[in-house]
């Protein structure tokens, strides 16, 4: 069972919005379409606008803003939801192998970062967009910059849809985009890519990537054991595994426990054991334990 969309956390956190971008006429006017107009069905049209949506979730996400990724989760859940539908034309198709490609530039502490991860696990803390068209990513990473001593970089995201985990999300999104020419795939947030190899090519360095199922490889267990139980997962714990995938196992467990306030028995047992998830990664093994049978006993 899904938690009801919260309407009360919607009004909240366009007030929000409207909190941070008084005084700004084009964000202002933006946020009462907003208000006024949004569909769920509208999430990942609203995303793909540089408005206010994607600029705060952005920063909302990079500095792993609980209060705000709170009171905005009827929005995420709803982008999520959006994306499943998208991810089901793909997995329907004749499709079997996605390749997609994102141009950027990297400081070079950021560049080696990454090369000392080759053959690991990297994570996304973001939305992630890419295009089927390469040379369109290779225009993006070599235009110029007013930052000195940055590095070219052509991300190169390949993906075997059939044999992929079906709980990795993404999905094309050219119908919901005003440049139809782009051929842009929206990965969801918390994505873990396996960085098979690295490469230079005259001045770009390429940097290829396998969609890895290592994100989802630790709630497996638990899904099988409870899908009897519940159709999916709720869609707004994935932002409480968030905040737990990037390291902020305080703010994780207040989310979970505010969910928790709110939720009810079937969905407790889902947080419970994402408590329980979050105390474990913390050394808190023995209080992860009490979570962890509160979860398995409902």
């Amino acid at each position: 069972a899904q938690l009801p969309q919260n309407q009360q956390a919607k009004r909240k956190s366009i007030q929000l919005c409207k909190d941070y971008y008084r005084g700004n006429t084009n964000e202002t006017r933006l946020i009462q379409e907003f208000e006024e107009h949004y569909q769920s069905e509208d999430a990942i049209r609203w995303y793909l606008k540089e408005s206010f949506v994607r600029k705060l979730i952005h920063k909302a996400l990079n500095a792993g803003d609980i209060n705000f990724l709170y009171q905005f989760r009827f929005f995420i859940a709803d982008l999520i939801e959006n994306l499943q539908r998208q991810q089901q034309n793909i997995l329907q198709s004749d499709e079997t192998i996605l390749n997609v490609y994102r141009g950027i530039k990297l400081d070079r502490e950021e560049f080696n970062k990454i090369k000392h991860n080759q053959g690991k696990i990297i994570s996304t803390n973001e939305y992630l967009l890419a295009t089927r068209q390469m040379e369109r990513a290779v225009d993006s990473a070599k235009r110029s910059t007013r930052k000195t001593d940055m590095i070219s970089v052509l991300l190169h995201i390949q993906c075997d849809i059939k044999s992929m985990d079906k709980n990795i999300l993404f999905g094309n999104i050219d119908q919901f985009s005003d440049d139809h020419d782009k051929h842009e795939v929206l990965f969801d947030f918390n994505t873990c890519f396996e960085i098979e190899s690295i490469d230079d090519c005259d001045s770009l360095k390429i940097i290829k990537m396998n969609l890895s199922d290592q994100g989802q490889m630790a709630m497996r267990h638990f899904i099988e054991l409870k899908q009897q139980q519940t159709e999916e997962m709720n869609l707004t714990i994935i932002v409480g595994r968030l905040l737990c995938s990037l390291g902020e196992y305080e703010k994780s467990k207040r989310y979970f426990q505010q969910l928790f306030n709110d939720a009810n028995d079937e969905d407790r047992a889902w947080i419970e054991f994402n408590i329980g998830r979050v105390l474990a990664l913390n050394k808190e093994s023995n209080e992860a334990r009490i979570y962890y049978n509160h979860a398995y006993e409902r």
